[in-house]
């Protein structure tokens, strides 16, 4: 990268803040990511598209950017119970965007990114074996209400309800059905990216 290749990206460099400069570039990163939802495709983007910003204030700053990434976060979800993985899911999922949040790191936040990713994969590999009677007309990125969402697994589990297969007897306009189906569709979306 050449100085007036970063200067496009730090217009109003000056020694003296080009720090503060990068940090509200990474808080706008930040806010953009964590309210989009999971998807690998939307995910590289932002990550390409920032990236060129890093390099710019890596050039600007003279900083050594070797970061040695000592973050670890394991996700492990069972088959077994449905509430337990939707806990175990939800857990994750604030856990990993409240480190995403607080970290000052480019690549923590893309190997947080990634983890957000692999979350919603597993918990939508939980649905894959799932029959369907029909084709529910839902989009990917249209989430269901999680209080809703909630309430209905409490309910499912209270009838007896406990193995994901048990899914495939409810109602078919049942909303826990709809969303098993839509993490299938987002489960087939992101293997074709």
């Amino acid at each position: 990268m050449t100085r007036e290749d970063a200067l496009l990206y730090f217009p109003e460099y000056t020694e003296e803040c080009i720090g503060d400069l990068y940090n509200q570039k990474l808080l706008e990163f930040k806010h953009k990511i964590l309210f989009i939802y999971p998807s690998r495709r939307s995910y590289q983007l932002q990550i390409k598209k920032f990236n060129l910003i890093h390099q710019a204030y890596v050039f600007l700053s003279k900083i050594n950017d070797v970061e040695t990434l000592e973050l670890n976060f394991d996700i492990c979800l069972s088959k077994e119970d449905i509430g337990d993985s939707w806990r175990k899911y939800n857990q994750n999922k604030n856990g990993i965007k409240l480190l995403l949040f607080n970290s000052n790191k480019f690549r923590e936040i893309v190997f947080l990114l990634n983890k957000l990713i692999e979350n919603e994969r597993q918990f939508a590999l939980l649905f894959k074996d799932v029959n369907f009677k029909e084709n529910y007309n839902i989009q990917v990125s249209n989430l269901f209400d999680l209080m809703e969402l909630e309430a209905e697994i409490d309910k499912f589990m209270k009838k007896g309800g406990r193995s994901i297969k048990d899914i495939e007897g409810l109602d078919s306009n049942n909303i826990l059905l709809k969303e098993a189906y839509r993490l299938s569709l987002w489960l087939k979306k992101e293997n074709n990216v």
